[in-house]
């Protein structure tokens, strides 16, 4: 991937009432695109309805196990409430 400008990405089907503790997260515009046709790929495939949400909740569950796997000794990883720092700019 390129070097791109950033994105908000936020899901408009997103239910607050759901999980009050929503985040959004910067990214490529061109990582975004990539997500985007992957979510479409996925409905045209199967027929059924997957979201950019579904996706990227998958996605980071993914990379969160990599991470326990590689760091953690296998362990899971518990949540921490508090708020990172600012992280530097993207390559």
């Amino acid at each position: 991937m390129t070097p791109g400008s950033h994105r908000d990405v936020s899901n408009a089907d997103y239910d607050a009432s759901s999980n009050p503790s929503r985040s959004t997260v910067n990214i490529t515009g061109e990582l975004l695109a990539v997500s985007r046709a992957a979510v479409r790929l996925v409905r045209a495939k199967t027929g059924r309805p997957y979201s950019l949400r579904q996706f990227t909740e998958e996605a980071f569950t993914a990379q969160i196990q990599v991470i326990a796997d590689t760091y953690n000794d296998g362990r899971a990883i518990q949540p921490d409430d508090n708020p990172l720092e600012k992280g530097a700019p993207s390559r």
